[in-house]
């Protein structure tokens, strides 16, 4: 087989650090293990072409801001690629090109499945319905997305999601502009933990770890006052670790709340913020040396790689009890309001037992999502 890939990229500024590329990595190494071919297509930016990537890299002038990414598509220079490749399976990680490359197939009259995955669902429930979360909230274009999501799951043969959270969130998107019966089109693929991801005896310090990017929509605010009550009651110091250290003018021009949020993180006695646009290596290390890590608060969380890479090495993930974290961290590390989360995370941080019992339930439990089983839910199912 031969699949021709198109990535997913959010961090554009630092690709090693990007969830949707190391999703990319995994799929292309699960590949070669059954003798299929894997190309992805990236940008063209000198850090796509330097990165390591374990399959082919194919360059195309495809955007990068998060509005840039969702509606440039250059229509001759991808039917070039689908002539040079000649794809059995185009693995669209965007799902607003699949119209465009439906269309590219039709035209070609060449026959290819286009398998969309979406990473990246820009809503949040409330109640039956949903709201828009505020990343994509701008006038005028937040309907627009939405509906060019539906022509995208529409245009594609089947459409990946990561949990039954974000099947259900994709329903109700679905069901508001009657297109419900697309449903049968989605199937429940969760990315994987990162096989690099090895727990070590590295001593423990008295560290709690937050991995997740700063924006306003993944409840940072909630989090800081929270981890700022929590000092009041115990010690430790809290590392940041910032995927996004060297966003680029434009990105802060468009949302300058990361920026704001990082200057009173900062301020705060108790914390460290990790931004020396690190590899991950040095990313794992920061991990192991942690004793603690809490999940984002993010309401419409479909996922989190940033969850599954600290369970993998043994750092148990407080989580809230909301959106896809029933599905992705073990019942034990789950907490359902502030008395839970205090008790849970000065036992994680004081108790030798607890910690070892909750560091080796994480890496159990973060077997169970591994890359061959989601490259055969995607590719071979």
């Amino acid at each position: 087989m031969k699949i021709l890939s198109i990535l997913n990229i959010s961090n554009i500024d630092d690709i090693n650090c990007d969830s949707g590329f190391v999703f990319q990595c995994l799929m292309a190494k699960e590949a070669k293990q059954h003798n299929f071919s894997f190309s992805l297509i990236g940008p063209d930016i000198p850090a796509f072409r330097e990165v390591d990537f374990p399959g082919e890299k194919i360059y195309l002038d495809i955007g990068g801001s998060k509005y840039e990414s969702r509606y440039k598509f250059p229509w001759d220079e991808f039917s070039r690629i689908i002539d040079e490749v000649k794809p059995d399976t185009i693995f669209n990680n965007q799902i607003e090109y699949a119209p465009i490359i439906r269309a590219i197939l039709e035209t070609k009259q060449q026959d290819c499945q286009i398998y969309s995955y979406i990473h990246y669902l820009p809503v949040e429930p409330n109640g039956d319905k949903f709201n828009i979360d505020s990343a994509m909230s701008g006038k005028k274009i937040s309907e627009t997305l939405l509906m060019s999501i539906v022509s995208g799951v529409f245009s594609s043969d089947k459409l990946f999601i990561q949990s039954n959270f974000a099947k259900e969130l994709m329903h109700k998107v679905l069901e508001t502009y009657n297109m419900q019966h697309l449903s049968c089109k989605v199937f429940i693929s969760p990315p994987p933990v990162d096989s690099r991801m090895v727990k070590s005896d590295k001593l423990r310090r008295r560290e709690i770890i937050y991995n997740h990017r700063l924006y306003k929509h993944y409840g940072t605010e909630e989090f800081i006052e929270k981890i700022s009550l929590l000092s009041e009651k115990t010690n430790f110091t809290l590392k940041v670790c910032d995927p996004m250290p060297s966003r680029s003018r434009e990105r802060n021009r468009l949302d300058p709340y990361v920026s704001q949020i990082k200057s009173h993180i900062q301020e705060l006695p108790f914390s460290e913020i990790f931004n020396e646009g690190y590899n991950r290596d040095k990313y794992c290390d920061q991990i192991l040396s942690a004793r603690l890590a809490i999940a984002s608060f993010r309401k419409g969380a479909v996922w989190s790689m940033s969850v599954l890479d600290c369970l993998s090495l043994g750092t148990p993930v407080l989580a809230p009890d909301i959106a896809c974290y029933r599905e992705l961290v073990p019942e034990s590390m789950l907490f359902r309001n502030d008395q839970e989360f205090f008790q849970k995370a000065e036992k994680i941080l004081n108790c030798e037992e607890t910690f070892h019992q909750m560091s080796t339930e994480a890496v159990e439990w973060s077997k169970t999502f591994s890359a061959e089983k989601t490259f055969h839910q995607t590719f071979l199912n």
